[in-house]
């Protein structure tokens, strides 16, 4: 069906129903009444959920690598000019170059990486948090209570001697 192939391309329901000309609301009635095209559905989303999670793990882990930029230009190797002996050619005595294959650097998403770690590794994931501050404040409390209640007690005992 042309609209789950597009789903599955573009990996928006609005999107997907507009390339296919389909309006939302069918889809989704479609989508109510009939699991088989419920389920084809769920897989696209599942699809699109894992080539999110790949995208994740290539530019946070692997990285990517671009052209190295310099003063707002690509940087080339300089590469010797060569006679037809192999011996480095000089111009107006100074050894002449040619230029190489572009530098390239390799650059990583520190955030994207640390997305990664929180979600697939025990160590990064989120601790939860303790506000002793406000539970010794609640133990302020009900200590100055017990405080209050031994001390009434104790005069209570105290009039009746």
């Amino acid at each position: 069906m042309l609209f789950l192939a597009e789903l599955q391309r573009v990996h928006a329901v609005s999107l997907a129903c507009e390339y296919a000309g389909i309006d939302r609301s069918t889809v989704y009635r479609w989508k109510d009444k009939d699991q088989k095209f419920a389920d084809a559905w769920q897989n696209c989303v599942e699809r699109s959920h894992d080539i999110a999670r790949a995208s994740i793990y290539q530019r946070g882990i692997l990285g990517w690598e671009e052209p190295m930029v310099s003063m707002g230009q690509v940087v080339y190797e300089q590469v010797p000019k060569l006679d037809e002996q192999g011996n480095q050619i000089y111009e107006r005595g100074r050894p002449a170059f040619k230029q190489g294959d572009k530098v390239m650097v390799r650059k990583w998403s520190d955030s994207l990486a640390l997305a990664y770690a929180k979600a697939n590794l025990p160590e990064f994931k989120d601790k939860p948090q303790l506000n002793v501050n406000a539970q010794l404040a609640d133990l302020a409390e009900q200590a100055k209570a017990e405080l209050l209640a031994d001390l009434e007690a104790s005069l209570s005992r105290e009039d009746g001697n």
